[in-house]
């Protein structure tokens, strides 16, 4: 059964700062109730809108992660290491900033839409800087976040939109409406 304090908890959305809907519940309420269905309903971006709206455009691998409460917002906090900056400059390391996260007391805050950053695993980050701190946020949350793998080092391949909704973009087909893409393409624009 989820607890009134997580059906509290969705006033999240509007401490999110965001506009999206969160959804909260413990690790058991997940597994033994139907739990809360939330939307994030986002804009679709281009990729030229992708490029022109990120400060700082990196290939990187995650670190490590921690899950910030800041004036009431859940964050999750990951350190990644840059291997390549494409736009911007940047350091060894950033700190990159996502809605959501495991809260001390193991409540799990979900916003969907937001990406998940893996340990080690390699992404393309289009990044702008966070207005609440001097984290960096992917730009559109998962549309932001492109996977690479080693093996095919000329694709990157979208995010999961982890139930957000994208609305379509006034100004062509969103980057993430396919699921792959030519890592030239999403660099130089063009999105093909």
């Amino acid at each position: 059964m989820v607890s009134l304090t997580a059906v509290a908890s969705l006033t999240l959305a509007s401490l999110l700062g965001l506009g999206i809907g969160a959804s909260v519940a413990s690790e058991a309420s997940r597994t033994s109730a139907a739990g809360l269905t939330t939307s994030s309903i986002l804009q679709g971006l281009t990729v030229d809108e992708l490029q022109s709206q990120a400060e700082l455009v990196v290939s990187a691998r995650a670190l490590r992660s921690r899950t910030i409460v800041t004036n009431g917002r859940v964050e999750t906090e990951t350190v990644v290491r840059v291997e390549r900056a494409f736009v911007g400059e940047a350091g060894r390391t950033l700190r990159v900033r996502v809605p959501g996260g495991r809260l001390q007391d193991g409540r799990v805050v979900r916003v969907p839409g937001a990406p998940q950053l893996t340990p080690g695993e390699p992404v393309l980050l289009f990044l702008s800087r966070s207005a609440s701190s001097a984290a960096w946020t992917p730009v559109g949350l998962f549309q932001g976040v492109w996977r690479l793998d080693p093996a095919h080092p000329e694709l990157a391949w979208a995010s999961s939109a982890s139930g957000a909704l994208l609305l379509p973009s006034s100004a062509g087909e969103a980057a993430v409406d396919r699921r792959r893409r030519s890592l030239a393409r999403l660099l130089a624009g063009g999105g093909r």
